[in-house]
């Protein structure tokens, strides 16, 4: 018993770790002198996803965030526009906890074995951010972040969630 003990513990880290990670993913064109974006904007009238006012926070965040890469937003003649939109979904995932009692004897042995099923449901926010020429539109780079939220989140803890999965994303931005 004592042998399985560091490998039950393993799991149960390797299980709270994955639980409240924030993945990302992006891509991008290498022919673009990243270096010389100084300014965006973003595109008027998206479908971004959010209400009202997670779309505003997720703006200021995002501002924010480009401010310390020193790309500041502008409205007259922005080296990049930005777009972004999000959605949340559920996952449902069914465990069972296994519940075993049994005796073992010189020549009788049995066993009396159990599940109980535990259902859970993980609420995850998927955004994704694209950067274009303001000229003609062509994306040149995109991520997408995803993370699992609390639904009944208060709006502090909502931005702070946004910040976290915004500043990984934008963690290696510019690329090199």
């Amino acid at each position: 018993m004592k042998s399985s003990s560091p490998l039950f513990i393993f799991f149960i880290l390797i299980l709270f770790s994955s639980c409240g990670s924030i993945q990302t993913y992006t891509d991008y064109d290498e022919e673009i002198n990243y270096r010389n974006l100084t300014s965006f904007d973003f595109y008027k009238d998206m479908e971004t996803g959010f209400d009202d006012l997670e779309e505003k926070r997720f703006k200021n965040a995002l501002k924010e965030k480009l401010a310390v890469l020193q790309v500041e937003q502008t409205t007259k003649n922005p080296d990049f526009k930005v777009s972004f939109y999000s959605e949340i979904f559920q996952e449902n995932h069914r465990h069972n906890i296994g519940v075993n009692i049994g005796t073992i004897g010189r020549n009788v042995s049995g066993n009396i074995g159990s599940g109980i099923p535990i259902n859970t449901t993980k609420h995850i926010l998927s955004i994704t951010i694209e950067f274009a020429h303001p000229e003609n539109n062509e994306m040149f780079w995109q991520g997408i972040t995803e993370a699992k939220i609390n639904p009944k989140s208060t709006p502090e803890e909502k931005k702070k969630q946004l910040e976290k999965m915004l500043k990984k994303l934008l963690k290696d931005f510019p690329p090199k």
